[in-house]
C-alpha cells in the first residue's frame, strides 16, 4: 500500500484505492472552489479511511465511464470542456498546445502521428518531463508511429481537475483497464517522495520501435 502526496500535501491518493481522492480537511472549502464544475460530481466517502489521512477528507465520483466507453480522450475532453451530457463524440475536442496548426488531438491516428512528429523536433525529454497543465487542461502523451497491427492505445490522454504548487490531479479513464469509475493519480515535473512526471510515468510503455514518445498539454480547440 502507497500513499502518494501532492507537493504541499493538499491531496492524497492510496495506490490500492485509486477510485478516490483524499484532500485535507483544512483546504477542503478553498480547492473545490478551483473547480466547480468537478466539485459536482464528487462525493463523500465515510468508510474505508487511511489511518495515515485522519487529517483528510476522502472523495469519490459519481461518474459513470460506461457513457464515455472508458475512453481517457472522451473522458479528458468532457472534463475540459466541462461537459458530461452533451458532449459531441463524434467530433475531436482539444488541440495540442505545441503544435500551432488547427488540427484536432484525437481526429486520427494518422493526425497525432503528425502532431507528435511536429513536437518531438522541437521540444525534448527535459520538456516533456517539464509540463504541469492548468485546471481544465490536460496531459497528452503519444506514440511516434502506429501500425495497423498494434493493440495498444497509441495515446494517452489525463484531464487535470486540481493543482497543489506544479503537481496535478488528475482524473482518468483508461480503455486497457476494466473501469465503472474514473481513478485520480498525481504527477509533477518535480519528482520524488513517491510523484513522477505524467511523461516519465507513461514513456517506456509509450516508446515504439526505438522512438520515444511526444507529450503536450491539451486544450480547448
Amino acid at each position: 500500500m502507497t500513499i502518494k502526496y501532492s507537493e504541499n500535501k493538499i491531496f492524497a491518493v492510496d495506490t490500492n484505492d485509486d477510485e478516490c481522492i483524499y484532500i485535507l480537511k483544512s483546504e477542503v472549502e478553498n480547492q473545490l472552489k478551483t473547480n466547480t464544475f468537478i466539485k459536482k460530481h464528487l462525493k463523500g466517502v465515510n468508510r474505508g479511511k487511511h489511518p495515515k489521512l485522519k487529517d483528510y477528507k476522502k472523495y469519490t465520483t459519481n461518474i459513470n465511464l460506461e457513457k464515455l466507453g472508458n475512453d481517457c480522450l472522451m473522458l479528458t475532453e468532457a472534463l475540459i470542456k466541462q461537459n458530461l451530457s452533451k458532449l459531441d463524440t463524434t467530433k475531436a475536442q482539444l488541440r495540442a498546445q505545441d503544435d500551432n496548426t488547427t488540427r484536432l488531438f484525437g481526429h486520427s491516428d494518422q493526425t497525432n502521428v503528425s502532431i507528435a512528429t511536429k513536437i518531438i523536433a522541437k521540444r525534448n525529454t527535459k520538456y516533456f518531463t517539464s509540463l504541469s497543465p492548468d485546471i481544465n487542461q490536460g496531459y497528452s502523451i503519444i506514440k511516434r508511429e502506429v501500425s495497423d497491427e498494434d493493440e495498444d492505445c497509441p495515446y494517452h490522454a489525463a484531464a487535470v481537475i486540481f493543482k497543489d504548487g506544479k503537481s496535478t490531479v488528475t482524473l482518468e479513464a483508461d480503455a486497457g483497464e476494466k473501469l465503472d469509475k474514473p481513478i485520480f493519480n498525481l504527477y509533477s515535473p518535480i519528482e520524488g517522495k513517491g510523484l513522477k512526471s505524467f511523461y516519465n510515468t507513461y514513456k517506456d510503455y509509450f516508446t515504439y520501435k526505438g522512438k520515444i514518445p511526444a507529450s503536450s498539454i491539451l486544450i480547448p480547440r
